[in-house]
């Protein structure tokens, strides 16, 4: 499994959680402390649905490693590497 960087991130299309979700505060903070700009091009209501837009190769998203172990669909994910 491929790992990659939090600043590998910042050119790609960015699919993010709503802003009324505990993910998009954890993840706005971890960009936030390591001076990261992204390109945010939609914001998901659900799991299902930032997944369906990385499926539909619109963008690529930050999940849980929990919730890629029970995705049975054939995209390609990469382990963000620790700073």
């Amino acid at each position: 499994m491929e790992n990659i960087k939090l600043e590998d991130i910042t050119k790609e299309k960015f699919i993010h959680f709503n802003a009324d979700t505990e993910l998009r505060n954890l993840i706005d903070s971890l960009f936030l402390k390591n001076n990261i700009h992204i390109n945010v091009a939609y914001d998901g209501l659900e799991i299902n649905s930032i997944i369906g837009l990385v499926t539909a190769n619109m963008g690529i998203a930050l999940v849980p490693e929990s919730i890629i172990q029970n995705i049975n669909l054939d995209f390609v994910y990469l382990v963000l590497q620790k700073s």
